[in-house]
């Protein structure tokens, strides 16, 4: 007998997270307190095998409002679950390799915010051998996706100007010689 190749094959999961203005047609780096906005998540399976039992996790900050937290574009075959402030996506089909699954989920900025960062990430899980529960499995954690939005007071609007009721050099005095 001869020698034997054997294709060794090995999912690789990438995540990168977005913030979006609230329509989700504009990247953002910058919000105000009480704006909504909205979080994508790009997952890629780049390596040469399969995923099954997808969890991210992506546990948004107390800085937002989590009763608005809401899903904006979850594809087929996964499900998109609130926890308190965490939010959840699971998918329980196979991604293959080349896969590329985009999420859109939005939230609103808590309204009493002061001028501050907020760093946020996500993190993706995998089962790469068998979809399902198995002694068999085996587990890839620890995909890790970041993006900090800057929260900031809008500026106040420019003052009109003041404007003096008595002229310069009248003394309040109605102008007429007696």
């Amino acid at each position: 007998s001869g020698p034997v190749n054997i294709e060794v094959v090995d999912p690789l999961l990438n995540i990168e997270k977005t913030f979006w203005n609230r329509s989700g047609t504009q990247e953002i780096t910058r919000a105000e307190p009480g704006d909504t906005v909205t979080i994508q998540l790009i997952l890629t399976n780049s390596g040469t095998g399969p995923v099954y039992d997808i969890e991210i996790t992506d546990p948004l900050s107390t800085k937002f409002n989590a009763a608005s937290i809401a899903a904006v574009d979850i594809p087929a075959g996964f499900t998109f679950e609130v926890k308190g402030s965490d939010v959840i996506i699971r998918g329980d089909g196979a991604m293959l390799p080349g896969d590329i699954v985009i999420f859109r989920f939005s939230a609103q900025l808590n309204s009493r915010l002061s001028d501050t960062n907020i760093l946020n990430e996500a993190t993706v899980t995998a089962a790469d051998t068998v979809p399902g529960d198995s002694i068999y499995q085996r587990d890839h954690s620890g995909a890790v996706a970041e993006d900090t939005l800057s929260v900031r007071k809008p500026p106040l609007p420019p003052q009109p100007p003041v404007i003096d009721p008595v002229g310069p050099g009248e003394g309040g005095s109605s102008g007429i010689d007696e």
